[in-house]
Protein backbone atom coordinates (compact mmCIF):
# COMPACT_ATOMS: atom_id res chain seq x y z
CA UNK A 1 0.00 0.00 0.00
CA UNK A 2 1.11 3.51 -0.30
CA UNK A 3 2.70 6.18 1.84
CA UNK A 4 -0.17 7.35 3.79
CA UNK A 5 -0.58 7.79 7.73
CA UNK A 6 -4.23 7.97 8.22
CA UNK A 7 -5.26 4.48 8.35
CA UNK A 8 -8.12 4.90 10.45
CA UNK A 9 -10.14 6.99 8.89
CA UNK A 10 -10.62 4.43 5.75
CA UNK A 11 -9.43 0.79 7.47
CA UNK A 12 -10.23 -0.36 3.47
CA UNK A 13 -7.07 0.88 2.49
CA UNK A 14 -5.68 -1.98 4.44
CA UNK A 15 -8.80 -4.70 4.88
CA UNK A 16 -11.37 -5.43 1.95
CA UNK A 17 -13.02 -7.67 4.66
CA UNK A 18 -13.97 -3.28 5.83
CA UNK A 19 -16.49 -3.28 2.59
CA UNK A 20 -20.24 -2.89 3.80
CA UNK A 21 -19.75 -2.30 7.27
CA UNK A 22 -20.96 0.94 7.27
CA UNK A 23 -24.43 2.07 7.08
CA UNK A 24 -24.00 3.87 3.75
CA UNK A 25 -22.01 3.86 0.53
CA UNK A 26 -18.68 4.88 1.60
CA UNK A 27 -16.87 7.22 -0.60
CA UNK A 28 -13.56 8.71 0.42
CA UNK A 29 -11.06 11.06 -1.46
CA UNK A 30 -8.04 11.88 -0.06
CA UNK A 31 -4.27 13.77 -1.20
CA UNK A 32 -1.51 13.34 0.77
CA UNK A 33 2.35 15.65 0.12
CA UNK A 34 4.94 15.29 2.32
CA UNK A 35 7.79 17.68 2.87
CA UNK A 36 6.03 20.39 1.11
CA UNK A 37 7.98 22.61 -0.82
CA UNK A 38 11.13 20.09 -1.53
CA UNK A 39 11.30 18.75 -5.41
CA UNK A 40 10.54 15.08 -5.93
CA UNK A 41 8.74 15.16 -2.27
CA UNK A 42 6.33 12.05 -1.52
CA UNK A 43 2.80 12.67 -2.93
CA UNK A 44 0.22 10.55 -2.41
CA UNK A 45 -3.37 10.36 -3.37
CA UNK A 46 -6.73 7.67 -3.81
CA UNK A 47 -10.54 7.33 -4.29
CA UNK A 48 -11.91 4.22 -2.48
CA UNK A 49 -15.71 3.76 -2.45
CA UNK A 50 -17.37 0.68 -0.52
CA UNK A 51 -21.16 -0.71 -0.13
CA UNK A 52 -23.20 -3.54 1.36
CA UNK A 53 -25.21 -5.25 -1.31
CA UNK A 54 -29.12 -4.90 -0.36
CA UNK A 55 -28.34 -4.92 3.21
CA UNK A 56 -30.07 -1.48 4.07
CA UNK A 57 -33.87 -0.52 3.49
CA UNK A 58 -35.51 2.57 4.63
CA UNK A 59 -38.53 3.37 6.54
CA UNK A 60 -39.78 6.47 7.42
CA UNK A 61 -36.78 8.03 6.50
CA UNK A 62 -34.39 6.15 9.41
CA UNK A 63 -32.02 3.01 8.26
CA UNK A 64 -33.23 -0.42 9.71
CA UNK A 65 -30.22 -3.13 9.66
CA UNK A 66 -31.22 -6.57 9.32
CA UNK A 67 -28.43 -8.47 11.93
CA UNK A 68 -29.69 -11.57 11.64
CA UNK A 69 -29.02 -12.12 8.25
CA UNK A 70 -25.46 -12.00 6.15
CA UNK A 71 -24.68 -9.15 3.07
CA UNK A 72 -22.42 -9.26 0.35
CA UNK A 73 -20.26 -6.11 -0.44
CA UNK A 74 -18.45 -4.69 -2.88
CA UNK A 75 -15.90 -1.59 -3.45
CA UNK A 76 -12.84 -0.83 -5.25
CA UNK A 77 -9.77 1.46 -4.70
CA UNK A 78 -7.53 3.28 -6.74
CA UNK A 79 -4.47 4.96 -5.66
CA UNK A 80 -1.10 6.49 -6.64
CA UNK A 81 2.00 7.09 -4.56
CA UNK A 82 4.90 9.19 -6.49
CA UNK A 83 8.56 10.56 -4.96
CA UNK A 84 10.40 12.07 -7.32
CA UNK A 85 11.32 9.92 -9.98
CA UNK A 86 9.48 6.56 -8.72
CA UNK A 87 5.56 6.07 -9.11
CA UNK A 88 2.80 2.96 -7.82
CA UNK A 89 -0.42 3.54 -9.01
CA UNK A 90 -2.83 0.78 -8.40
CA UNK A 91 -6.14 -0.27 -9.00
CA UNK A 92 -8.23 -2.75 -7.16
CA UNK A 93 -12.18 -3.95 -6.92
CA UNK A 94 -12.92 -6.25 -3.55
CA UNK A 95 -15.90 -8.54 -2.86
CA UNK A 96 -16.74 -9.27 0.83
CA UNK A 97 -18.90 -11.83 2.32
CA UNK A 98 -20.44 -10.44 5.83
CA UNK A 99 -21.46 -13.54 8.16
CA UNK A 100 -23.76 -12.89 11.45
CA UNK A 101 -21.66 -14.71 14.34
CA UNK A 102 -24.41 -13.89 16.81
CA UNK A 103 -27.30 -11.13 17.47
CA UNK A 104 -24.46 -8.36 17.17
CA UNK A 105 -21.31 -9.54 16.65
CA UNK A 106 -20.23 -9.58 12.87
CA UNK A 107 -17.34 -11.51 10.92
CA UNK A 108 -16.42 -10.43 7.40
CA UNK A 109 -14.49 -12.06 4.79
CA UNK A 110 -13.13 -9.83 1.98
CA UNK A 111 -11.01 -10.48 -0.86
CA UNK A 112 -9.54 -7.90 -3.76
CA UNK A 113 -8.19 -8.24 -6.81
CA UNK A 114 -5.99 -5.69 -9.37
CA UNK A 115 -2.81 -4.77 -10.75
CA UNK A 116 -0.06 -2.72 -9.33
CA UNK A 117 2.18 -0.49 -11.54
CA UNK A 118 5.35 0.09 -10.73
CA UNK A 119 6.96 3.15 -12.82
CA UNK A 120 10.77 5.05 -13.55
CA UNK A 121 10.78 8.51 -15.21
CA UNK A 122 13.92 8.42 -16.48
CA UNK A 123 13.86 12.32 -17.63
CA UNK A 124 13.72 13.22 -13.92
CA UNK A 125 16.78 11.65 -13.31
CA UNK A 126 20.39 14.01 -12.89
CA UNK A 127 23.11 11.43 -14.01
CA UNK A 128 26.83 12.59 -13.47
CA UNK A 129 27.45 11.77 -17.25
CA UNK A 130 24.81 13.56 -18.99
CA UNK A 131 25.28 11.90 -22.25
CA UNK A 132 23.69 8.86 -20.36
CA UNK A 133 19.90 8.39 -21.78
CA UNK A 134 17.59 6.82 -18.94
CA UNK A 135 14.35 5.34 -20.82
CA UNK A 136 11.33 5.40 -18.73
CA UNK A 137 10.33 2.06 -16.97
CA UNK A 138 7.26 0.75 -16.10
CA UNK A 139 6.17 -2.69 -14.88
CA UNK A 140 2.85 -4.20 -13.98
CA UNK A 141 2.00 -6.81 -11.88
CA UNK A 142 -1.30 -8.62 -10.62
CA UNK A 143 -2.15 -8.47 -7.21
CA UNK A 144 -4.47 -9.68 -4.67
CA UNK A 145 -5.55 -8.76 -0.58
CA UNK A 146 -7.73 -10.79 2.22
CA UNK A 147 -8.64 -10.09 5.17
CA UNK A 148 -11.23 -10.58 8.02
CA UNK A 149 -12.75 -7.99 9.72
CA UNK A 150 -14.66 -8.62 13.28
CA UNK A 151 -17.28 -6.23 14.80
CA UNK A 152 -20.20 -4.86 16.34
CA UNK A 153 -21.73 -1.37 17.55
CA UNK A 154 -18.82 -1.33 20.00
CA UNK A 155 -15.31 -2.57 18.40
CA UNK A 156 -13.81 -3.91 15.58
CA UNK A 157 -10.47 -5.72 14.70
CA UNK A 158 -9.14 -7.18 11.52
CA UNK A 159 -6.15 -8.93 9.85
CA UNK A 160 -5.22 -8.80 6.10
CA UNK A 161 -3.01 -9.71 4.24
CA UNK A 162 -1.60 -7.66 0.99
CA UNK A 163 0.73 -8.86 -2.13
CA UNK A 164 -0.21 -12.28 -1.43
CA UNK A 165 0.44 -13.08 -5.07
CA UNK A 166 4.34 -12.44 -4.20
CA UNK A 167 5.03 -10.96 -8.04
CA UNK A 168 8.94 -10.56 -9.45
CA UNK A 169 9.26 -6.80 -11.02
CA UNK A 170 10.65 -6.66 -14.30
CA UNK A 171 12.47 -3.98 -14.49
CA UNK A 172 15.88 -4.28 -16.40
CA UNK A 173 18.73 -2.09 -18.15
CA UNK A 174 19.84 -2.74 -21.43
CA UNK A 175 22.67 -0.55 -22.14
CA UNK A 176 22.76 -2.12 -25.17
Amino acid sequence: MAQYSQYMNNNYLLNPAVAGTEDYIDVKLSYRTQWTGIEGAPKTYYASVNSSLGRLRTQSKRTLHDWSRGFHAIGGLVYRDQTGPIARTGLYGSYTYNLALTRSLRLALGVAVGMQQFSLDGSMLQLYNTSTVIANQASRVPDATVGLWLYNDNFYGGISSSQILGNQLDIAYDPG
